[in-house]
């Protein structure tokens, strides 16, 4: 029996062959790799000898999913690998390998979506009442550095048929859209699909031109927009609160209206997905509510369950199947301004076509991009505080806050069935409106502001709030000047701070340095060094950070405890607010000048509106 036992062949994963553990590896999730590495020495080895593995572990930490596959991109595993940890590197340090310029067109028009940047060009004046029209487009594909080494493109479409009143675009899909200048007393708004490389009908759009009503002049309204997979979605506010904003979604491939609404007090939003839109609601127009309920909220719309609601694309109310609070303000407290920003839009990853190839030029293959869960929704409040109690808004001041909350916040919400409550819209009536609701019950769908943003975000004050240059998040990432603008001095030099929020690489990062100082380990002059202490932000935020300073000047600083808004110091909130959402914060070392600040996959743009009027791009 002894013998027979000894005889026993070893069964088990560790008696596979290494090519099919490895196999079986790469179907895991990252964390699960991490796991079986403490298991023993031999799957600890498998791991680190393998580049796939380490790859795809990489990429999982990082927060990035792989690119096309040979032959659709040219890179090998080791030096797609080698290629990531290069891009992490320069961004963790920012350090740029290329910084150019990019001409700044005669315009006032301009979009950046997925490192094309493009500019209306004001060509012609209209006789009539002398204003300018734009006739004419130019594109620039920016540069990529560690995922993919490409250079600028430039190209332009010239000689539009129509003025153009504003436009967006997603590189991605070749997809351009066009929004028509309207002329005095047209209230139509006319939106035409075309291909963003030669300016034609886009072939997968049914429809070349779709449009929809407004109540007033399309001239007198500004236009928010965004591309999702098969969807397109614009907010049209009226300037000066003159007329009613006005939200419609499109299937922009079939030419179908999904639905349209006004009166609904929305003021910003954003795709959490192709079926549904985070929106920011001023809270006048979400009834019915409390008497004096005036505090701003997010919503979830679900588009599907909104278009089931009327066939003819035009219902009396919206389905919503989330509406997250946010603490209540001082009685003088008064949100002027809400919008949300979160780029790339939600994507279908993985799908790579023969047609693909027609892209080039446009869109080129990299070595990885960031994944689609990867992404951080930026919520930026612009708050007037009276001090005094007499409610003088005369001796008020505006406090800018960024609250940023991660995608996985809201998946629970969007990923399980969940009731919803229809939200009136495209109606105006006083006696609905203005009516007494001291006694109407809270929503079913409400989320009380503890629920979700305690844990699940993070609540920062910050100098200033871009409102031209918006494009500041990308991924995970957000860049902010650590001035405010100065309008004695608009051209001063300021502080440039990137937010990056992957807490996977964080940690990491954090758990290396612990284990080589407990080690003594001598550390290299390249290393940072960290020094933990409590500060008293300027931003009025009591954090616990790990400050890193690099020997080239760079200041890195790693913020893994809770931070509190004090309620007595900042006057915005009734009570204090403490939120919890891991960060690095970088601070570029020198000073720059510029206006605005931008942020893409692979790139920094400071904007220069004076001479020499220029894009200045930093490449990663």
């Amino acid at each position: 029996m002894q013998m027979q036992a000894n005889e026993r062949k070893v069964t088990g994963f560790g008696s596979l062959p290494p090519e099919v553990v490895v196999a079986i590896l790469l179907n895991l999730d990252w964390q699960n790799i991490l796991r079986l590495q403490l298991v023993n020495t031999v799957l600890n080895d498998i791991v680190k000898s393998h580049t796939a593995v380490q790859y795809h572990v990489e990429l999982g930490v990082t927060g990035m999913v792989d690119g096309p596959p040979f032959p659709y991109a040219p890179f090998t595993t080791d030096e797609r690998l080698t290629r990531l940890r290069l891009y992490q590197a320069r961004w963790k340090h920012l350090k740029q390998t290329r910084v150019q310029s990019v001409r700044f067109a005669k315009g006032a028009v301009w979009e950046l979506v997925s490192g094309v940047l493009a500019q209306g060009v004001t060509t012609e004046h209209d006789e009539l009442t002398g204003a300018s029209e734009m006739r004419k487009l130019s594109f620039t594909k920016l540069p990529v550095g560690a995922r993919a080494s490409t250079k600028t493109q430039e190209w332009s479409h010239e000689n539009y048929e129509f003025p153009i009143r504003d436009f967006t675009l997603d590189p991605t899909q070749d997809l351009l859209v066009l929004v028509r200048a309207g002329q005095r007393f047209d209230t139509s708004a006319e939106i035409h699909l075309r291909s963003l490389r030669t300016n034609e009908k886009h072939p997968a759009a049914k429809r070349a031109v779709v449009s929809h009503r407004l109540e007033g002049e399309s001239r007198r309204y500004s236009h928010m927009m965004q591309i999702c997979q098969d969807r397109f979605c614009v907010l049209h506010t009226g300037l000066h609160e003159v007329w009613p904003e006005k939200l419609a979604v499109y299937n922009w491939k079939t030419g179908h209206l999904d639905f349209a609404i006004q009166f609904c007090g929305i003021m910003s939003f954003s795709f959490l997905s192709d079926r549904h839109l985070l929106l920011a609601v001023h809270p006048f127009n979400v009834m019915p509510a409390r008497q004096g309920d005036q505090q701003p909220r997010l919503l979830i719309l679900d588009i599907d369950q909104t278009a089931a609601i009327s066939p003819s694309g035009h219902p009396r109310s919206y389905a919503a199947i989330c509406e997250f609070h946010f603490p209540e303000l001082q009685q003088y407290a008064d949100v002027e301004d809400i919008l949300i920003h979160s780029d790339p839009a939600p994507y279908m990853h993985g799908r790579y076509e023969k047609e693909s190839s027609d892209l080039d030029g446009v869109q080129q293959p990299v070595a990885f991009s960031i994944a689609p869960q990867n992404r951080v929704f930026v919520i930026t409040m612009s708050v007037a505080t009276v001090y005094d109690d007499a409610g003088d808004h005369r001796a008020s001041e505006v406090n800018h806050l960024a609250i940023f909350i991660p995608l996985s916040t809201f998946l629970p919400y969007i990923m399980s069935p969940r009731e919803t409550d229809l939200i009136p819209a495209n109606l105006l009536d006083e006696e609905f409106f203005f009516g007494d609701f001291e006694n109407t019950p809270r929503r079913r769908i409400a989320v009380e502001w503890r629920d979700w943003l305690c844990g699940g975000a993070r609540m920062l004050r910050v100098p200033s709030v871009q409102r031209v240059w918006v494009c500041n998040v990308f991924g995970g990432r957000f860049v902010y000047a650590l001035q405010a603008y100065d309008e004695v001095v608009p051209h001063a030099a300021r502080h440039v701070a990137v937010l990056d929020f992957n807490g996977p690489a964080i940690r990491r990062d954090q758990a290396s340095l612990h284990r080589e100082v407990a080690g003594d380990t001598q550390l290299n002059i390249n290393k940072e060094r960290e020094v933990e202490c409590e500060v008293e932000c300027a931003d009025g935020v009591q954090e616990r950070e790990s400050r890193k300073k690099l020997k080239g000047g760079t200041l890195i600083e790693d913020v893994l405890e809770p931070g509190t808004l004090s309620a007595e110091s900042c006057g915005i909130f009734e009570e204090d607010v403490t939120t919890y959402l891991p960060y690095r914060r970088t601070v570029l070392p020198e000073k720059v000048r510029f206006d605005g600040v931008m942020l893409t996959e692979d790139n920094i743009i400071f904007v220069n509106r004076r001479a020499p009027k220029e894009y200045e791009v930093l490449t990663f």
